[in-house]
């Protein structure tokens, strides 16, 4: 069995789904308007012949009933007695035979329907033959001094079913042209609703990567509408800011690569053309010293690529800070530079080690690289959490620029050139490595030092990608 499927599109779909909703109410709605309609008219019918009944029988009780009865509001009316006679009657039925054999007690009522008016079922009541049957019949018992006579008063129920089959034609023509108005109010009013949306379309198709400056229009009304466009210019904002970002870390790290691989090139075009004895030793220092920045360069455009992409997967495990910076700290000989690392205190964590040496390593290459003299390492912890400050005797970083520096390839001044030995990517690849963790880092103010002091707080355990 095929299954039933709604059209495609939302306007389609809603005035499907709004046609056939009105047309199930419009329909339930004339059922019971003509089961209604058709009770009150035979009510009606029940309460005249009923009244008509009871006023005749109170003739025969009074003794006031004359031989024809008048006929009320299309009723028919015979008075029988005892023996089956009629004694009385209205003039539409003059003559003819009992139309009952039914029998009640004095003062009782019977209401019944009928298709028929004598036993035999063949008789008619009245010379109308438009009022044919079903009846409403009712009999009333009366007493009087020669017995019990029982009152019959009939009514056609043929005008109750005329004025129904009058109801049906008009509610068949009636339903669908309110079902055909509904539709096509619905179409409108979807397709008005929706023609923002055909808009938002339009203009969404129009934006490409070479047009990322261009937003949606945002309607005034004040419903979901306006709220859709508002989100896809938030989320065209992000992607302008994301791809702009991207194609300049493209370029930076295009250009910063550059360097050390022409530095690479120029030497081993010099071995190649040289006519001069070469000193093998100082050279393979040279290319070695040149291939250590190129893989420290790479490894921190990789480590922000993972962390552009939240693929920034951390191995955590249980090792004291102080004594990873400790391990730092004496790999490096840095000619005029002293470290003091008597603030280092015992300092347990769970956190990535590996990442966690790549973060001292990148912080002291940058405090090293500015300092005058002297670098300041402290660690800490405690209530669950952890911090790692160092600090140079260097010139400081303006409050203007503070946050500037966790930017990629940026450098302040002549000091943190390129030709002072750093990328633009030390304290990018820090903050990204500390927010993996879920820490903050900042430069902060402390009187203790006259330079620079930058402050990592981390959680002792525990991280965002990780665990």
């Amino acid at each position: 069995m095929r299954r039933l499927t709604l059209p495609k599109g939302v306007r389609a779909q809603a005035t499907v789904l709004a046609t056939l909703v009105i047309t199930g109410a419009l329909v339930v709605g004339g059922v019971v308007f003509i089961a209604l309609t058709r009770a009150n008219l035979t009510r009606s019918l029940e309460t005249v012949v009923s009244s008509r009944s009871q006023d005749i029988a109170g003739l025969v009780v009074s003794g006031g009933l004359s031989r024809t009865i008048p006929s009320v509001r299309g009723t028919s009316a015979q008075v029988i007695d005892a023996s089956g006679t009629v004694i009385a009657s209205t003039l539409d039925i003059e003559g003819q035979q009992a139309v009952t054999t039914d029998t009640v007690p004095a003062g009782a009522l019977r209401l019944t329907e009928v298709t028929a008016l004598d036993a035999s079922g063949e008789q008619e009541v009245g010379d109308n033959h438009d009022e044919e049957g079903p009846y409403l019949m009712a009999v009333t018992g009366a007493a009087s001094g020669n017995g019990v006579y029982q009152v019959v008063v009939v009514g056609s129920l043929a005008s109750v079913n005329r004025a129904i089959a009058t109801l049906i034609p008009m509610l068949a023509v009636g339903i669908p042209l309110l079902v055909m108005i509904g539709a096509l109010m619905t179409w409108g009013l979807v397709g008005r609703s929706l023609r923002p949306v055909g808009k938002m379309i339009a203009q969404a198709e129009g934006i490409t990567l070479a047009k990322l400056d261009r937003r949606i229009d945002v309607p005034d009304s004040q419903d979901e509408i306006r709220h859709l466009a508002e989100t896809l210019n938030g989320m065209l904002d992000r992607l302008e800011s994301s791809v702009a970002r991207q194609r300049r870390f493209v370029s930076d790290a295009s250009h910063e690569l550059k360097s050390p691989v022409a530095s690479l090139l120029t030497m081993a075009e010099v071995v190649e053309s040289a006519r001069a004895q070469i000193d093998m030793k100082e050279f393979a220092g040279d290319v070695a010293g040149e291939a250590r920045r190129l893989a420290l360069l790479v490894e921190d455009l990789l480590t922000l690529s993972r962390a552009d992409e939240d693929h920034f997967q951390l191995d955590c495990t249980s090792f004291d800070l102080a004594e990873l910076v400790r391990e730092e700290v004496g790999s490096k000989a840095v000619s005029g530079v002293s470290f003091d690392v008597s603030g280092l205190a015992a300092t347990y964590v769970h956190l990535d080690r590996r990442r966690m040496r790549q973060l001292a390593r990148n912080l002291l290459d940058n405090a090293t690289r500015h300092a005058d003299k002297r670098v300041w390492v402290e660690s800490g912890g405690g209530s669950g959490s952890s911090y790692l400050l160092i600090a140079d005797d260097g010139p400081g970083i303006p409050k203007s620029r503070r946050e500037e520096i966790f930017d990629r390839f940026v450098r302040l001044d002549d000091a943190r050139s390129r030709a002072a030995g750093g990328t633009g990517l030390g304290l990018a690849v820090v903050k990204a490595i500390v927010e993996a963790h879920g820490g903050t880092v900042h430069v902060v103010d402390d009187d203790r030092f006259p330079g620079a002091v930058l402050r990592i707080d981390l959680p002792a355990t525990g991280s965002r990608y990780g665990t």
